[in-house]
């Protein structure tokens, strides 16, 4: 996995909260032309008026680059895969720094059950041999709550991932912005392929 400088590479802030959708790997403008609006639930302000919606297009286009990334996905060896505070309004210290951690060791654990689904087989009483495998389903989808902005996309995603699934992600219309910025790290991941993991925004159609 390529090396991450978490000072250089992580290029959204406050003063610049990511206005796109993550689809086949590349930030894209949203087809619908509806945004959303999210506030600060200290004081009510406004933090963005311009959080993408994804509609009927977005979500076909995501699952198009999704089924397209799956075959390789799903190819690749175990060994291959292995290789916003402000709108949440939870403080850093006491929540945020948890989340993080969590949403890190929920990959960290998947990746340890990469090559641990091996199916099983056993004989039946008829002379036969009962044979269970694994395989992976395909595209699959998630939705994020908007208390758990960071940690739940670990949790959702992770195991998607780790068993050779593509995994859509949608985050929450209230909290958007801490899946929407991971966009930028998804192509940095050397084991990453393209539309794979898609980031959607938006509310409810």
């Amino acid at each position: 996995m390529g090396s991450i400088n978490p000072q250089s590479d992580l290029v959204f802030s406050t003063s610049n909260l990511p206005g796109q959708l993550f689809i086949n790997n590349e930030y894209v403008d949203a087809k619908n032309p509806a945004t959303l609006s999210v506030h600060n639930p200290k004081d009510g302000s406004l933090v963005s008026d311009k959080v993408p919606s994804a509609g009927a297009e977005d979500v076909e286009a995501s699952v198009v680059a999704a089924e397209a990334a799956f075959p390789a996905w799903k190819a690749m060896s175990a060994l291959e895969r292995q290789l916003s505070r402000i709108t949440l309004g939870a403080p850093f210290e006491a929540f945020e720094k948890f989340e993080v951690g969590l949403a890190a060791e929920a990959f960290r654990y998947n990746a340890g059950w990469i090559d641990k689904f091996a199916g099983e087989a056993y004989p039946q009483q008829d002379g036969f041999m009962r044979i269970t495998r694994h395989e992976p389903l395909g595209v699959t989808a998630g939705i994020v709550p908007w208390n758990g902005p960071m940690g739940t996309v670990g949790l959702t995603t992770a195991p998607a991932l780790a068993t050779g699934n593509c995994f859509i992600l949608k985050p929450s219309e209230k909290t958007p912005f801490a899946a929407l910025a991971l966009g930028h790290l998804i192509k940095q991941a050397e084991w990453a392929r393209s539309g794979m993991w898609p980031l959607c925004a938006g509310g409810l159609h």
